[in-house]
């Protein structure tokens, strides 16, 4: 959405073909929240914007590029489009169709790959395999430009997919400037370490609460987590008694963005030790908020958080070196001050949307009459 709008505030005509999926694990399907759709559609249609619903297909989810195709198939019959950006399984089955009309094809790949393409045994995995064969590999391979948030993921689709590097596009995510305004506000108490994001194994907030749990039996107990996102609440809670920090623990469900920024901003540490990220917002977020990071160093997250300068990064999945992290950052508060300012320059310097749409119209604009392979 934000890519979109700086798009057209740059003076492209930008239009959304948005489909209408709930998402995985409900059959029947059910329909998505109508009255939330209708609010983005109003805020984009600000920016002159126009959104297109698209239905999604009866029997799943990952066959949504069928009515996709069909929708852009109508839409060229009334309306000229010179490029079309495709961002994930939806864009399946456009390729023949765009490359037909004469439509450049370009993707945007924005997510974790490793988690898509079953790397072993793909025998036990034939779902997965074929998703990947069918649905994920193909618009990447036949994108005359494909963009990507990080380094991270241009390897990762190089190795998996097959995407010859000469068609890839570095550009990374925007942050939304709100958290750039952010100004940190004094806070009775022990220190707040904030982790907001999915409560599972992947993005780390079980290892969060192991290593604050280590804290804990060596005396450190001056410090209270505070959890933000959905997820395992139950699990969570069991393993924060199993390591006797529960009573150090505060849930607070899944939170809209001017109660993320009020957290931020009486945050003193963010703690987002996540197994793989393709970009990893949530880092960006909270560096512009001027909060330091303690993080694992996986995937594109290095490309965000400097080690050693806004943040402290450490072996993914080495629980021992994140406590001794998290102790550092703890003990040393001019020092966290110190990187949490460093972060939000850094954020502000790079990551822009408006540079985030630049980039993508002149990586279009260059890519126009070079068919893709």
């Amino acid at each position: 959405m934000n890519l979109a709008r700086h798009m057209r505030r740059r003076g492209a005509e930008v239009r959304i073909l948005s489909a209408q999926s709930s998402g995985p694990g409900h059959f029947p399907r059910k329909p998505p929240s109508r009255e939330a759709y209708e609010a983005v559609v109003a805020e984009l249609a600000q920016d002159g914007i126009k959104t297109l619903a698209v239905p999604s297909h009866p029997l799943h989810y990952l066959l949504d590029g069928r009515p996709m195709r069909h929708a852009v198939e109508e839409l060229l019959d009334h309306h000229p489009i010179d490029a079309l950006l495709g961002w994930w399984h939806e864009a399946a089955f456009l390729p023949r169709l765009l490359a037909e009309r004469g439509v450049l094809f370009a993707m945007n790949a924005a997510a974790s790959y490793a988690l898509v393409f079953p790397a072993e045994k793909r025998w036990r995995r034939p779902f997965e395999a074929l998703r990947a064969r069918y649905l994920v590999r193909p618009p990447l391979r036949r994108a005359a430009v494909v963009f990507v948030r990080s380094a991270f993921t241009r390897d990762e689709i190089a190795r998996l997919a097959g995407v010859p590097d000469g068609k890839v596009r570095l550009v990374p995510c925007g942050i939304d400037r709100r958290f750039g305004e952010i100004r940190k506000m004094e806070v009775d108490g022990p220190p707040r370490i904030l982790y907001f994001g999915r409560l599972s194994h992947e993005k780390g907030i079980f290892d969060a609460i192991t290593a604050l749990g280590r804290l804990s039996r060596i005396g450190r107990r001056d410090w209270r987590l505070r959890v933000a996102g959905w997820g395992d609440v139950e699990r969570v809670l069991a393993h924060a008694r199993a390591h006797g920090v529960h009573d150090r623990l505060d849930l607070l469900g899944p939170l809209a963005r001017p109660a993320l920024v009020d957290e931020l901003a009486r945050a003193e540490l963010v703690l987002l030790p996540s197994y793989s990220e393709s970009f990893g917002l949530a880092n960006a977020e909270a560096q512009a908020a001027g909060v330091a990071i303690v993080a694992y160093r996986a995937g594109a997250v290095p490309e965000v958080v400097v080690d050693q300068d806004t943040g402290w990064l450490v072996p993914t999945g080495d629980v021992l070196a994140l406590s001794e992290a998290i102790w550092n950052a703890l003990e040393n508060p001019e020092e966290r001050h110190r990187r949490g300012e460093a972060g939000r320059r850094h954020v502000l310097e790079h990551f822009s949307w408006d540079g985030a749409a630049a980039a993508t119209l002149e990586g279009l604009e260059e890519a126009r009459g070079h068919p893709a392979e």
